[in-house]
């Protein structure tokens, strides 16, 4: 997990998702940014058409979906996120409500860790928000939760099904 940079972190999280799909636990896939060629003073270049979905997105057994986007950063202990990305957030606020996971991962490298932010789980309540409104959303290295690295795949979908057996586990009493 030493490589640096927002492709290495892409790599190993396709990694990941084939490892997923080969084992029949989720199909998960990256968006593509929507855009089209455009011709210029300064040449040809891709210009996005439309605002794009989250980062990844999939399905699993049972058919629940997963949104997420997935982000890097050299930063110690914040993150705050473009101010053109709002639609993201606004996407994963929705799929969230429709009973889909939907979170960020964020990899921070000055700790050579990996961090879930769900989108509705709150610790003072036994849900976390992210918080809001988007344009003061600051994410805090140590207030996500740890994803573990499990040979050599960066295993998000194992976190969401432990904490799904814990919250059930708490509901039970």
């Amino acid at each position: 997990m030493k490589q640096y940079g927002g492709q290495a972190f892409e790599e190993w999280l396709e990694l990941t998702h084939r490892v997923y799909e080969s084992r029949g636990v989720a199909w998960v896939s990256k968006n593509p940014i929507p855009s089209k060629f455009v011709r210029g003073r300064d040449g040809v270049r891709l210009v996005p058409t439309h605002k794009a979905l989250p980062d990844y997105s999939g399905v699993l057994p049972g058919g629940r979906g997963v949104f997420f986007e997935a982000k890097s950063t050299q930063n110690k202990d914040r993150w705050t996120p473009p101010a053109d990305r709002e639609h993201q957030y606004d996407y994963l606020k929705q799929a969230h409500k429709y009973g889909c996971y939907a979170f960020y991962l964020l990899r921070w490298y000055a700790h050579d860790q990996v961090r879930l932010y769900p989108m509705g789980y709150s610790r003072s309540e036994a849900t976390w928000n992210i918080p809001g409104p988007y344009r003061e959303m600051v994410l805090v290295r140590n207030e996500g939760f740890p994803v573990l690295e499990d040979g050599g795949i960066c295993d998000w979908l194992g976190f969401l099904y432990r904490q799904d057996a814990q919250d059930k586990k708490a509901a039970m009493g």
